[in-house]
């Protein structure tokens, strides 16, 4: 490029510069993040939270410590975190997912059950998303509903079909019943190549 001056090459070469120094500093600020992360501590999570607090797995992440941490756990900061994680990225099925497992578990029915509802809006052919709703249904006795979540889980997934027959036989003891409401002809086709082959 070609600049009629030397003030304009000089205006240039220290844009480049701060350009440089803006990604470099950028750069070594996500490096240390993802290092502080990959610990697995409270600290570690905190300290990525505080290095880029616009990523909204770092809060995931520091949810999940709280939600699962056996030495502190402490469910509201679990909540603070995952939605403070979703109002960064509300398409993240996994932090629904595991908001409602945090809201069951405190016996938040109603906010589980919605958790659960935008975890299926988000990633609406999620196996995954379809399974634990339709196990959080057959918890609360809504058996019709959980055998249509758990059916979509199998089709999606016929590798979930014995653990599927298997829970929803604790709760509707009827074969023909599971076979033709949960477990679908495709699945049970492929479950069995499956079976066949690893027979083999």
């Amino acid at each position: 490029m070609r600049l009629p001056n030397a003030p304009a090459r000089l205006a240039v070469a220290l844009l480049a510069l701060a350009l440089a120094a803006t990604l470099g500093y950028s750069s070594i600020r996500n490096a240390r993040a993802a290092h502080q992360a990959s610990l697995g501590t409270r600290s570690g999570y905190e300290a990525a939270a505080r290095l880029e607090p616009d990523n909204a797995e770092n809060w995931y992440l520091l949810g999940r410590y709280w939600h699962y941490t056996l030495d502190e756990p402490d469910a509201r900061r679990a909540v603070q975190n995952y939605r403070h994680s979703l109002s960064l990225n509300p398409r993240a099925a996994n932090a629904w997912l595991e908001l409602a497992a945090v809201y069951e578990s405190e016996g938040d029915l109603p906010n589980a059950r919605e958790a659960f509802l935008q975890a299926k809006r988000a990633y609406p052919v999620s196996a995954a998303v379809s399974w634990r709703f339709g196990n959080f249904l057959l918890r609360q006795d809504e058996i019709p509903q959980a055998f249509a979540e758990i059916r979509r889980a199998v089709y999606t997934d016929p590798r979930r079909s014995a653990e599927a027959f298997s829970r929803c036989w604790r709760v509707a003891p009827e074969v023909n019943a599971i076979l033709d409401t949960v477990l679908s002809p495709r699945s049970r086709r492929l479950s069995r190549g499956h079976s066949r082959a690893g027979r083999q």
